[in-house]
This record gives C-alpha cells, structure tokens and sequence, in this order.
C-alpha cells in the first residue's frame, strides 16, 4: 500500500471525524427546550402583519406607542393542539427544532398550524329589518373573563362594589373575583327604568335569578345594539314586538365582551364574524433563533 494512498486515507478519516465532531458539538434546539425567537409574521401576499422588531414595525406602519417589541419565549414542541397557545402559533413550537443560535428561517404554517381554521358557528346573521319582542328576561348573574372585565372596569375593585354595564345606566354588584372570572348581579329591582345604548327600558319583574323587561319606546326612536358599532331605528311597535330597521356602517374591527370580531353588512344582513382575522389564511413566519435554554441548565 502506498503512502499516497495512505495518505489520502487518513485525509478522508480526519474530515469524517471532524465532521462528526462538529456535529456533536453544535448547539440544537430540541424538544423540552426554552427558546427566545425573534420573527416577522407576514401573509401570503408578502403584507408583514406582526414583528418583534420595532424597527419593522416602523417601516411597515406597524408601530403601536406604548407596545413592548420583544422576541417570543417558549418551550420547543410542548404544544400539542392546533391554533394559539401564550400568543405563539402551534407550527413554531415544531418548526424551531433542529435551528442553532443565530440561524434563521422560513416557516410556512397552515391555518391549522397558525390561527385556526374559519368556524362557522362563530359567525352570527342579524336581519337588517329585524323584529323583537318587547319583553325579555335574562339572568341576574353574569360572569365576564376578568381579563376582559379588567380591561374594561381596570383592574382595582373589590367584593361589593358597584360598577355600570357598559353602555348602559343599570348597576352590576361585584359578587365574586376568581382567579379567571368575575362574578356579578344586576342591581335592578321591578319598577326601575334604565338605559341601555340610547334605548329605554322598564323592570316589570324581578327575583333572586332572572330579570324581565320592557322597552319603553316610541316610532322613529334610535338606540344602538353590539357595542354602539351601528345605530338602529324603531319602524313598528305592537303589543308584543318591536321592529327595528338596522342602518349600515363601514366594516369595522371590535372589541366586546365576546372578544374580537368583524362587524360587516350585505343587502339583507348584518355579519358579526367572532373568528380570528387570521383565522382560515395560511401564514409566512420568518424566525430568527436568539437563545437556547436547556432543562439541565435551568
């Protein structure tokens, strides 16, 4: 055997363990562990509708006063659901596996992998001529999720106190603060007049459970409903029902106690749609890996 060959041998066996050794030595991320992610979430069409960058944010006239631009923090493939978990899309948690500190990459998440698909039972039709009846009841107790009270109400009340549906002159009595709801009763007792949206209302009944009442209204009255998001006018009034006549606005973005929806209008309808704007699109995640955390190391 001769030494060039031999030679040539060794070179080969040195490059294969130097390559062997580098990738051991190289620093993955891998299930279980945290990770610091930077990223620029765009559409389909290239139009960038988030980032951690503030920078980015001020090209793309992103930039919201006030909002903290920072990377995300999560655990490497815990997520096991579709959709959103902590504001982090269910196709990171898998897509950042195998990336090293400073990589950076492309990721394309399906909607099942990003917001979720579009559910059509979160979608509601209200006729835009639409007839209801002067009397209702509903219950004396309502619960609001307390992050959405707190935005609300803010985040300073106590057992006892008194607050205003919003929108309205009736009183709510905090009844109850847990760690992911608020309790509250109506104060209303039978007799009492209040305002809800503009439009008048009587208590013709109430108990320890349920509330009953009447609108107090006149033709050609105008209240709002869903927020004060579109005015509405009462054409009939019977015995038994009121009609009102809905009167179209611009599509609009809104935030209610249900949480975010789209309110739009057609020929016949009002459209309140409660699933994500992102939900049913499939979205481009450019992701930059900034830190690994490993368990070991905690």
């Amino acid at each position: 055997m001769s030494s060039i060959y031999m030679t040539k041998r060794l070179a080969i066996l040195f490059i294969i363990l130097i390559t062997f050794v580098n990738g051991c030595l190289v620093d993955t991320v891998k299930e279980g562990d945290t990770v610091s992610v930077g990223f620029i979430a765009k559409l389909e069409n290239g139009t960038i509708f988030d980032t951690s960058y503030e920078d980015a944010a001020r090209r793309n006239d992103l930039y919201v006063q006030g909002k903290r631009y920072e990377p995300l923090n999560f655990t490497a493939g815990e997520k096991q659901a579709d959709g959103l978990d902590e504001g982090v899309p269910a196709g990171l948690y898998e897509g950042i596996i195998g990336m090293r500190v400073g990589e950076k990459r492309t990721l394309r998440l399906p909607p099942e992998k990003a917001y979720g698909t579009v559910d059509p039972e979160m979608v509601d039709l209200i006729p835009l001529i639409q007839e209801l009846p002067s009397k209702s009841a509903f219950n004396r107790t309502i619960k609001f999720i307390r992050k959405d009270f707190n935005r609300i109400y803010g985040g300073n009340h106590t057992v006892g106190e008194t607050v205003k549906l919003q929108g309205s002159t009736a009183g709510l009595k905090i009844e109850a603060i847990e760690q992911d709801y608020v309790q509250l009763a109506y104060t209303l007792k039978a007799g009492d007049t209040f305002r809800i949206k503009k439009w008048n209302f009587t208590v013709t009944d109430a108990n320890e459970t349920s509330i009953t009442t009447k609108y107090n209204l006149k033709l050609n009255d105008t209240g709002y409903f869903f927020n004060g998001i579109w005015n509405s006018t009462v054409i009939n009034i019977s015995d038994t029902n009121v009609t009102f006549k809905h009167n179209a606005v611009p599509n609009q973005t809104v935030l209610s106690l249900d949480g975010w929806s789209e309110v739009s209008f057609n020929e016949t309808h009002i459209i309140i749609d409660y699933n994500n704007p992102l939900a049913g699109k499939t979205l481009i995640y450019e992701v930059e890996l900034l830190s690994i955390r490993h368990p070991e190391k905690r």
